[in-house]
C-alpha cells in the first residue's frame, strides 16, 4: 500500500500509534512563521493512523483510518478537525456492521462550496473505490462507490487521485486488478460524481498508477511504474511510464523517461 503523502505545505503531519493513542506532530516551514506543537491524543480506539492533512488558515482537517477497539473490531474512517493550536475541535467516524471504510492515500481537497472531499477504500463482500463528501463539521453529506470495470471477474480496484476538471466534473485516477495483475483506468464525472466515461489504458505489463496532472489544454498527464513482477519467473523487469491523454481518452503521447532495468 502507498504511504500517504502530505500534499499541502507549508504543515506536514506525523503520526505514531500505539494501541488508542496517538502522537500528532505538525512541523511549520520557518518561511511562514508558524508555530509547531507536539501532542499525544487517546482518541479511543485500538489503532488509529492518521493518512492526510488539510491545513487552513482557521484549523486542520485529519483524515484517517481506525480499528475499533471492541469486537467485532470494524474497520473504519475517521474525521478530525484540530485547532492551530493542535487541539481536537470535533472527531466524526464513518463505520458499519458490515462494511470497511479506508482512507489511506490521503487526497483531501475544499470545494467551491466549502464542502470536503476525500477518496478511499470500501469492502463489503466486494472492495470497491470510494468518494466521500463532507460538510465542515464532518459530517458525511455524500459517498459514492467504483465497481472495478472487469467485475465479476476482477474486483480489487484502488483510487489514486481525484481532482477537479477545469471543464466541469471531476477526474478520478485509479488501479484495477486485471488480467496482467494491475492496469489503469481513468473516470471522467459529473458534478455529483457519477461516471461519464471511463478509460482503461494497460499492455503485457502490470501498470501501476500514481500522479496525475491536469495540463492547460485539459489533457491528463499519468505517470505509472511498469513491471512484470508475478507474471514470469524470471528475467524481471521494471520502467517508468508516463503519458498524456486528452479529453476524449486518447493517447496525445507516451514516454519511458529511464531505460528498462533488469533486476
Amino acid at each position: 500500500m502507498q504511504a500517504a503523502w502530505f500534499h499541502m505545505l507549508p504543515a506536514y503531519l506525523y503520526y505514531v500509534y500505539m494501541k488508542n493513542i496517538i502522537i500528532l506532530i505538525l512541523v511549520a516551514t520557518a518561511a511562514h512563521g508558524q508555530s509547531t506543537f507536539n501532542k499525544v491524543i487517546d482518541l479511543g480506539f485500538n489503532s488509529c493512523p492518521l493518512t492526510d492533512i488539510m491545513p487552513t488558515d482557521s484549523c486542520y482537517y485529519v483524515t484517517g483510518v481506525y480499528l475499533d477497539s471492541a469486537p467485532p473490531f470494524k474497520l473504519g474512517n475517521i474525521f478530525i478537525k484540530f485547532d492551530l493550536e493542535g487541539e481536537p475541535e470535533l472527531i466524526k467516524t464513518i463505520v458499519s456492521e458490515d462494511k470497511f471504510y479506508q482512507t489511506w492515500l490521503g487526497d483531501m481537497f475544499t470545494m467551491p462550496n466549502g464542502n470536503i472531499v476525500d477518496i478511499g477504500l470500501t469492502n463489503d463482500t466486494t472492495g470497491k473505490a470510494i468518494i466521500i463528501v463532507y460538510n465542515a463539521l464532518g459530517d458525511t453529506l455524500l459517498t459514492k462507490e467504483y465497481l472495478n470495470i472487469h467485475y465479476p471477474a476482477f474486483s480489487f480496484i484502488i483510487p489514486r487521485v481525484l481532482l477537479p476538471y477545469p471543464e466541469g466534473g471531476f477526474v478520478m485516477l485509479a488501479g484495477h486488478e486485471s488480467e496482467n495483475l494491475e492496469d489503469i483506468s481513468v473516470y471522467f464525472l459529473d458534478d455529483d460524481f457519477d461516471v461519464l466515461e471511463v478509460f482503461e489504458y494497460g499492455g503485457n505489463l502490470s501498470e501501476i498508477p500514481i500522479p496525475l496532472i491536469i495540463d492547460n489544454d485539459g489533457g491528463l498527464i499519468i505517470g505509472a511504474g511498469q513491471n512484470n513482477f508475478g507474471l514470469v519467473l524470471k528475467n524481471f523487469t521494471t520502467r517508468a511510464y508516463i503519458f498524456k491523454i486528452d479529453s476524449q481518452g486518447g493517447v496525445v503521447w507516451e514516454k519511458y523517461p529511464f531505460p528498462q532495468s533488469q533486476l
